[in-house]
């Protein structure tokens, strides 16, 4: 985070502008220029005029106008005078002498120290000038040294970036292949799996469906047997009311049951003939079609015979090739053998399904009898209603309770067609398969009434 807001342009910016303003401010600091120290002050001694010393002035300079006559202490020096104007003049030698060594002595002094001051300030510009040229050294050495190592390390995580997204490439690659795999694996597995719950379920389903068959057959038998007696009860029982109520009228229902039951008998025994027709006709179908099956097998072996094809091969083929002819034609006529059986097995198949669906619309037909039976039996064809016809569509549920009852076609008359449907209501429930894949034919089912039945 901190490198990233040290590399920004703005905060770089404002740094260098920092180091410029403290580097002038140094500069100005140091080098100020120092004023040059203030002359000695004049000193002025008064001195009285026997102190004086007085200048001798060339003759020649003064013109005769100029020559005052001396005056009368003038004319005339005394010695003493003189040891007093030799003295003042060795004193004021002497002092110009100090005066001169003095001053020469303060500006050998004051050029020392200017010269002290002049050297200092040289060195002291040399050095700012050097550390300022150190500073701007070590500064480009630091920037070169920040850059390469911003470089190294932009160029260190472009790589590791660069790693990463080849490891992540590589890595992603890996696991589509290893998922590939794995699921080639499970798809077979699951397949496999799939194809054999199939197999169980389709094996169970025919066990299921023959015992389902086998016990409806049972249950058939049963309850034909089961309706024989209940109707031969109930017959006695009609009988015996129709005697107490007159003897005429019950041997006419008398009569009538029995044709009626001599016409069901009949009709059971026409049917069960035309059962055992059909049953035989099938067997005899069978037998052709396994027949034809056998004699088809029989001539593509004998089309394909092994041992004729390796004596014609013998003849033409050389020795080193017999081994190999030999297994080809093995091969081929297995083949043929494999692709019979399974053409055989596919008949075989067709027909059991063809047989089952034919049992299956028998075993529905039959159901729709045992329905229509029912409504029948509690039919009472109301008086003059000859020559009339309905057809009428029932809707049933599960167990054999009817919901509703639409007439597709009226027969005309109310009461004929009242009685269908009290017949229908008085029969419920009616007599449906307990199985619900069978069922589902017998939801709703079409029936034509008739006043001949």
């Amino acid at each position: 985070m901190i490198s990233r807001y040290l590399n920004s342009p703005l905060v770089q910016s404002l740094l260098l502008h920092t180091a410029l303003m403290a580097a002038l401010w140094l500069f100005s600091a140091h080098f100020v220029p120092t004023l040059p120290p203030a002359s000695s002050p004049l000193q002025a001694t008064l001195v009285s005029s026997s102190q004086a010393t007085p200048v001798a002035v060339p003759s020649e300079v003064l013109s005769p106008e100029a020559v005052t006559p001396p005056t009368p202490s003038q004319q005339k020096p005394t010695a003493s005078d003189t040891l007093a104007l030799n003295k003042e003049k060795a004193d004021k030698e002497q002092k110009t002498k100090e005066d001169k060594l003095a001053k020469e002595k303060a500006d050998k002094e004051q050029k020392t120290k200017e010269d002290k001051l002049a050297k200092e300030k040289a060195d002291k510009e040399q050095k700012t000038k050097e550390d300022k040229l150190a500073k701007e050294k070590a500064d480009k050495e630091q920037k070169a040294k920040e850059d390469k190592l911003a470089k190294e390390k932009a160029d260190k995580e472009q790589k590791t970036k660069a790693d990463k997204l080849a490891k992540e490439k590589a890595d992603k690659k890996q696991k589509a292949k290893e998922d590939k795999l794995a699921k080639e694996k499970a798809d077979k597995e699951q397949k496999a799996k799939a194809d054999k719950l199939a197999k169980e379920k389709a094996d169970k389903e025919q066990k299921a469906k023959a015992d389902k068959l086998a016990k409806e057959k049972a249950d058939k038998e049963q309850k034909v047997k089961e309706d024989k007696l209940a109707k031969e009860k109930a017959d006695k029982e009609q009988k015996a009311q129709q005697d107490k109520l007159a003897k005429e009228k019950v041997d006419k229902e008398q009569k009538a049951k029995e044709d009626k039951l001599a016409k069901e008998k009949a009709d059971k025994e026409q049917k069960a003939k035309e059962d055992k027709l059909a049953k035989e006709k099938a067997d005899k179908e069978q037998k052709a079609k396994e027949d034809a099956a056998r004699k088809k097998l029989q001539e593509a072996l004998n089309k394909n015979n092994i041992d004729k094809e390796m004596a014609a091969l013998e003849k033409k083929i050389k020795a080193e090739k017999e081994a190999q002819l030999r297994k080809s034609a093995e091969q081929a006529a297995q083949k043929e053998a494999d692709r019979l059986a399974q053409a055989q097995a596919k008949a075989d198949q067709q027909e059991a399904n063809d047989k089952a669906d034919k049992a299956k619309d028998d075993l529905v037909n039959k159901y729709k009898k045992r329905i229509y039976d029912a409504i029948k039996r509690e039919w009472s064809i109301p008086p003059q209603s000859a020559e009339l016809s309905a057809q009428v569509r029932i809707v049933l549920l599960p167990d054999g309770e009817v919901r509703s009852i639409l007439f597709l076609k009226r027969s005309g008359n109310s009461a004929f067609d009242a009685s269908i449907v009290a017949a229908i209501e008085k029969a419920s429930p009616l007599p449906v398969p307990a199985d619900a894949a069978l069922f589902s034919q017998f939801r709703s089912v079409t029936f034509n009434f008739s006043s001949k039945d």
